[in-house]
């Protein structure tokens, strides 16, 4: 196909995940882009590019808010597409229950633990999602919401894999991909700009973050409505352990730090904790 794409590493994960989110076989898929079956199994299957015209039918479409999502292997779309899951579940995951909005967190959060699991423990993760009847898909779609029961569920089977809190320090994830952006652009640490910015974007999270009294801290807040939803506040909990850690995670991913697990000291009984660290 002419003018390809400038990479079309990530479009079959992108094609079929956006295909299967919206409950559509190849041949709908292909009517609402302008295009037909053969192309997008093509695609699917990565032996075809995708050329310019048919991805930005396919970005306009079905409402993808970046159209270099592409080069990092996720996908968001605009909040009204979402909107179904308050009636029916979704099609990747027909356990889920959202009409009651008791969701804890989006893909976008645990994306680098599933970056991780499938590198190392490809077994463990599919076992995990054929266990909650979640396909795979899901983890394209950076912003799809997740249930408080699922995240419990998937900590709980990196727990038995003996990982906790301070493990996660010692790990490198790649936020880079996970999050679309270049680490150049994610490095500030100030609460309007960069990571921080990113990770308070989301309304649909229990946890906002903000920097403390010096560089080389920052405070995890959990509001007041949101507390009683968690099912642990213990710091020992591996899905807030892993919330605690979530921003030093992320610099230490940019900044290749070798150092030490931070001290967490909680503030306020469960709803506050401030996370310190070596300076980088």
């Amino acid at each position: 196909m002419n003018n390809s794409t400038q990479s079309s590493q990530f479009a079959p994960e992108i094609f079929c995940a956006t295909r299967k989110f919206n409950g559509l076989l190849q041949s709908e898929f292909a009517g609402i882009v302008e295009s037909s079956q053969a192309t997008i199994s093509k695609i699917e299957s990565n032996a075809m590019s995708v050329d310019l015209e048919l991805w930005f039918n396919l970005l306009r479409k079905f409402k993808i808010i970046d159209p270099y999502c592409f080069m990092y292997g996720g996908v968001e779309f605009k909040k009204e597409s979402f909107d179904i899951l308050k009636v029916n579940p979704s099609n990747l995951a027909p356990r889920f229950d959202f009409q009651g909005h008791e969701w804890v967190t989006t893909v976008k959060k645990i994306r680098p633990v599933y970056d991780y699991l499938k590198t190392k423990n490809k077994k463990t993760l599919k076992k995990f999602l054929l266990d909650n009847k979640v396909k795979e898909e899901i983890f394209t779609i950076l912003n799809h919401p997740l249930t408080q029961d699922f995240v419990d569920e998937f900590f709980l089977c990196l727990d038995h894999k003996k990982l906790n809190a301070k493990s996660f320090a010692l790990l490198d994830f790649d936020f880079n991909h996970s999050f679309g952006m270049e680490k150049e652009k994610m490095v500030s640490t100030k609460v309007d700009d960069g990571f921080f910015k990113i990770i308070n974007e989301s309304t649909d999270d229990f946890f906002s973050y903000q920097i403390g009294k010096s560089t080389n801290e920052y405070i995890v807040s959990v509001s007041k409505k949101n507390v009683s939803k968690l099912k642990s506040n213990s710091e020992d909990d591996i899905y807030l352990g892993y919330n605690l850690l979530y921003p030093y995670l992320a610099m230490k991913s940019m900044k290749s730090m070798k150092i030490s697990a931070p001290k967490i000291n909680e503030l306020k009984d469960g709803a506050s904790w401030s996370v310190t660290y070596a300076g980088m």
